[in-house]
């Protein structure tokens, strides 16, 4: 479904993303991990060409795209594959919970508004927030608006779901709620990428882990291959400091 190769990232002296190589398959959960400016969100954010790669090419199901060849035409085309949620909700101040799932799907699909209000209240529904449908943003709180962002991008129907760290911008008790709602995208027949800090998660949903560091993917895994015996230092080094300070919290 997701196939990368030799892609690279530079901002002007900053080489960000150093040759990467790697597949996705068809509804498979991965889950990207790895410290703070290791590159794990521009790699996410360059597969929905959020951000565009110096060299290289990714290729989503059938569309394919090759770095100094992007126009806004390719982009369109890549991004009738991809839904993107991202660390901030993103929800209109001025429409309902309903209305802000059901905007795209009148004003890009153009489906009626009935329709796109029943298809709206379904994804309200799986994601938990049906009560809340003629709520405003304001009302929500912080997890309740992420899952309402999650809903917006699954009413879409994309082909590949990813996710840029879907609860950093959450306070620690909202988290658990979001993740909730994530296991259970991932029980589905959808392709989904997700950059996490949230390791214990990653280990539990992901089909495979792949841990980044400068830039490069240093290894890419099962959970329990990654988790219990990695195979570089470098990893083991990364899981036994951040698996430390999750026990200490």
């Amino acid at each position: 479904m997701i196939e990368v190769s030799r892609l690279e990232k530079r901002y002007a002296g900053n080489h960000v993303l150093k040759g990467i190589d790697f597949h996705v398959r068809q509804s498979e959960t991965v889950a990207i991990i790895g410290p703070s400016g290791s590159g794990k969100s521009t790699l996410i954010r360059c597969l929905n060409l959020l951000e565009q790669p110096s060299a290289g090419s990714i290729r989503i199901e059938h569309q394919q795209v090759h770095a100094g060849a992007i126009s806004k035409k390719t982009i369109h085309a890549l991004r009738q594959h991809t839904g993107m949620v991202f660390q901030a909700f993103n929800l209109f101040p001025h429409l309902t919970t309903l209305e802000n799932v059901t905007q795209g799907l009148i004003t890009v699909q153009r489906k009626s508004r009935t329709q796109a209000q029943e298809e709206g209240m379904h994804f309200l529904t799986k994601v938990g927030m049906a009560a809340k449908a003629q709520s405003y943003p304001a009302q929500l709180s912080g997890g309740q608006q992420q899952r309402v962002a999650i809903a917006r991008t699954l009413a879409m129907q994309p082909k590949v779901l990813l996710m840029d760290e879907p609860t950093s911008a959450l306070d620690p008790e909202l988290v658990q709620e979001v993740l909730q709602v994530i296991r259970a995208i991932a029980q589905e027949a959808i392709t989904t990428v997700i950059v996490t800090h949230e390791l214990r998660f990653a280990q539990e949903v992901a089909d495979r882990v792949m841990f980044i560091d400068g830039g490069k993917i240093i290894e890419f895994a099962p959970p329990a291959e990654i988790f219990q015996r990695p195979k570089q230092p470098r990893t083991a080094l990364f899981l036994s400091k951040y698996l430390e300070a999750e026990y200490a919290i």
